[in-house]
């Protein structure tokens, strides 16, 4: 407050000041005074002095109980489902109750938003991480960022519920308490049910492992849009974009970018020649100088008919070889 501002607030109150302060849960009282028995400076600096306690405690109370405090402008509060800016500051929107509790003595403040918004007992807002209050004091928009547990329903953010209770298909579009996608069923009673197969499967999910976090078994369509069951060999699979796993196994599929084809992940089917190469692809594997192969013991490697030197084949490697590739 600079000094014009403690001027107006001055001259407002010279005559008589009375001033009520809440400190710490105690009412304390300051008294009239009369102007002709306080210095004119005396009273300026007792005011301010007042003034700036009554301002940090109410900064405080409002921190205590609500979420306002990181709100820092008329536009922000216009955003927000519980703050409302009044007297050029935010508070908590009276409709709305409050509930402090701290869990594990861990303050909501020090995570960081994608850590924020996997706490239970937080939710981020407008640039910061606060004590969470309810699904409705996040903007619909960023719901999802805001907290795990809160999606939109079209006109406001709503905490996640199961597949019968959400009410219209704006609702159903999100996942369900449990993270299971949702569909809604036009017909002659309408309803939001969970997704079981999937062709069903939301059309936004872009890659395999939407698809397959949809429902496990599942990975997107050679269209490069919408999802198709998983098939049962890596080799029937003609795109990189589903080269990743088998429907009886998770994580075999191999993209051969020179042969383009989806292989089996195994040692002999990458086209790699240097051992560093072959031990990144899976780590029991190795190169024999021409195409990685199963790291075996090193006994394996004592007293053995070499067949390839420098790119060359030995004349011990069997006739049915030629040549080095």
């Amino acid at each position: 407050m600079n000094f014009d501002q403690r001027k107006k607030l001055f001259n407002k109150y010279q005559d008589k000041l009375y001033i009520k302060l809440e400190l710490q849960n105690q009412e304390q009282r300051v008294s009239y005074a009369d102007k002709n028995n306080i210095k004119k400076n005396d009273l300026q600096q007792v005011l301010f002095s007042l003034l700036l306690q009554l301002y940090l405690i109410r900064s405080s109370k409002i921190s205590k109980t609500c979420s306002c405090w990181h709100v820092q402008s008329l536009k922000d509060s216009q955003n927000s489902g519980v703050c409302i800016w009044k007297n050029d500051y935010c508070i908590f929107h009276s409709s709305y109750s409050y509930h402090s509790k701290i869990r594990n003595q861990i303050l909501c403040k020090n995570y960081a938003q994608e850590d924020c918004r996997e706490q239970e007992q937080c939710g981020f807002d407008y640039g910061l991480c606060i004590d969470f209050v309810d699904c409705s004091f996040f903007n619909k928009d960023q719901c999802q960022e805001s907290s795990y547990k809160c999606v939109s329903d079209g006109s406001k953010s709503v905490q996640m519920q199961e597949c019968s209770d959400y009410k219209t298909e704006n609702a159903c579009t999100n996942k369900n308490y449990h993270g299971k996608y949702r569909v809604w069923i036009w017909g002659t009673e309408k309803i939001c049910t969970e997704v079981t197969t999937c062709e069903l499967l939301p059309s936004y999910l872009t890659n395999h492992s939407m698809f397959k976090s949809g429902i496990d078994g599942c990975t997107i369509s050679e269209k490069g849009y919408g999802c198709t069951k998983q098939m049962g060999s890596c080799t029937q699979y003609v795109y990189n974009i589903q080269c990743f796993e088998s429907i009886s196994r998770k994580d075999n599929c191999f993209w051969d970018s020179k042969n383009s084809r989806c292989v089996e992940k195994v040692c002999e089917n990458p086209p790699f020649t240097q051992d560093y190469e072959c031990k990144s692809y899976l780590s029991q594997c190795t190169t024999n100088g021409v195409y990685c192969v199963l790291r075996k013991q090193c006994s394996d490697a004592l007293g053995q008919k070499c067949e390839y030197h420098k790119n060359q084949c030995c004349n011990t490697a069997p006739e049915l070889l030629t040549n080095y590739l």
